[in-house]
């Protein structure tokens, strides 16, 4: 089944017209792997109750296709779409009774059961619905829940690519190529794996592309071809052909091939479309310039996307890029950050002099014990929001942060949390000064009383002198984050 071993595969057919269309749009999204636009293209369908948007949205966390996979997530929403379809299906509802049987096939927001499966799948093929057919056809050719039969696999498989099923097709040219001896035959392959590519299926110009490139099952090796239909493939929109060329003409190995200008456009269209490693690579080209312009701005953004699902290798350049200064305010507190997120992939039995960890512990040397304690929080809060609490002024969200951030008395916590200085002032000025830290005999009274003088930036220097031991760095730079603070008292004032 092209669920199973491709990364599409669906139907249409119980929503209205508009709705079919946008689920048509999703699937081919899907079979491009371009998942955060078929994500979007499910959502609001997902949101009306939509059974099919239902279905489809419980595959993306299944076969964790643009996100984690994540089972419980999936059979929520299966379990939703089953309710509704399972009416359907009993009403003759073809492709209601193809996707019951599915859902029994692989225990999709119910027990699996086979001969549940069997049975609505059978339905379903009897009245001409190719992907039941093919279903069928994977059940036999495996022995799922019935005897193994490789011929009647085969006829089934057979039925739905004789449609026009280019999935079929595909799972053909793979069982060709890959069955046992007996039936393997590398002409009907790549006879099966052409006629679904001609027929415009860009999965199956992958299939084909991979069928030339490494000789599985005895095939003949032919990179000229391989390259070629991954070009095809590349060309309509498949993400994974897409970093093929890029990685192919990244190659600084081979002078012939390496080609960094359109390394660089590839790594672009895949990185459009959510990819990870091509995010952190269009950050390392503008980082080095290699393929484009030098440009810190760009770099970080594109790290801070591919860091953002989880990717160690731009955690380090965001740590070199904060302690530098590149493209963001410089922050040492924020290297340190970074780096020791990077660093939990280290090796820790070999440490080299650039690893994550030894840059993380050089940087702490620039660092008093409250701010190295304070980055290593920042870290756990990063890393356990899935790397969405890194950078901004979720940070603050709790009114301690907000004293930490300001006792520390560092310029750093001002700019490089881009902290939206008129929501601070009303939280500051709306009732959130009463801070656990200020001693007893502070009052709100003094507090307001040092606003509205203009000596906000004085008393947070007072306090961070009672509570906090600055390093040098935070002490020379307080000046600055002074006139942040006072900036508060401006915007307040003016409301």
């Amino acid at each position: 089944m092209k669920q199973i071993i491709s990364t599409a595969a669906f139907i249409m057919g119980l929503a209205i017209p508009l709705a079919a269309q946008d689920i048509q749009r999703a699937l081919m999204a899907v079979e491009l792997e371009q998942y955060r636009k078929a994500k979007v293209e499910l959502a609001p369908l997902v949101e009306q109750g939509n059974a099919e948007a239902q279905y489809h949205f419980g595959n993306l966390y299944f076969y964790a296709r643009g996100v984690s996979r994540n089972v419980e997530e999936a059979d929520t929403w299966y379990r939703l779409s089953f309710k509704k379809l399972m009416p359907l299906a009993k009403q003759g509802g073809v492709e209601a009774q193809f996707l019951i049987g599915d859902m029994y096939l692989s225990g999709k927001g119910v027990e699996k059961n086979f001969d549940l499966a069997i049975e609505w799948l059978t339905r379903s093929a009897q009245k001409g619905n190719a992907e039941a057919q093919e279903a069928l056809g994977y059940m036999h050719e495996r022995g799922m829940g019935i005897p193994k039969d490789i011929e009647k696999g085969i006829y089934w498989y057979e039925m739905a690519a004789n449609q026009g099923y280019t999935s079929a097709m595909v799972l053909l040219g793979w069982f060709y190529q890959h069955a046992d001896f007996k039936y393997r035959n590398l002409k009907k392959a790549e006879e099966w794996l052409m006629r679904a590519a001609k027929s415009g299926d860009v999965y199956a110009m992958t299939q084909l592309a991979r069928f030339y490139c490494c000789g599985f099952g005895g095939a003949v090796i032919d990179k000229s071809k391989e390259f070629s239909w991954h070009a095809r493939a590349a060309e309509k929109g498949m993400v994974s052909s897409q970093l093929f060329l890029a990685k192919y003409f990244d190659d600084d190995q081979d002078k012939y091939q390496s080609n960094p200008k359109l390394a660089f456009k590839w790594f672009l269209k895949a990185a459009k479309h959510g990819d990870y490693y091509a995010q952190y690579k269009l950050g390392y080209a503008y980082y080095t310039g290699k393929g484009t312009h030098k440009d810190d701005n760009e770099a970080v953004k594109w790290f801070r996307k591919a860091s953002g699902q989880g990717y160690d290798g731009s955690h380090w350049f965001l740590g070199s890029m904060y302690e530098n200064g590149r493209g963001v305010p410089q922050s040492n507190l924020l290297a340190y950050m970074w780096f020791n997120l990077a660093s939990k992939e280290d090796d820790s039995n070999n440490f080299s002099e650039s690893s994550a960890t030894a840059q993380r512990d050089r940087v702490a040397k620039k660092l008093s014990a409250n701010e190295i304690r304070a980055a290593q929080a920042m870290s756990t809060e990063c890393f356990n929001s899935s790397f969405k609490n890194c950078e901004h002024k979720k940070v603050f969200a709790k009114p301690e942060m907000l004293t930490v951030a300001s006792y520390l008395g560092s310029a750093e916590f001002c700019a490089a949390y881009g902290v939206d200085y008129r929501e601070t002032a009303n939280r500051v000025l709306g009732g959130i000064n009463q801070f656990y830290e200020f001693d007893d005999n502070f009052t709100k009274i003094d507090f307001n009383t040092a606003v509205e003088n203009g000596h906000f930036g004085e008393l947070f220097s007072l306090q961070a002198n009672s509570y906090v031991s600055l390093s040098k760095e935070s002490a020379d730079i307080f000046e600055s984050c002074k006139d942040a603070h006072l900036q508060v008292i401006k915007i307040a004032k003016a409301k």
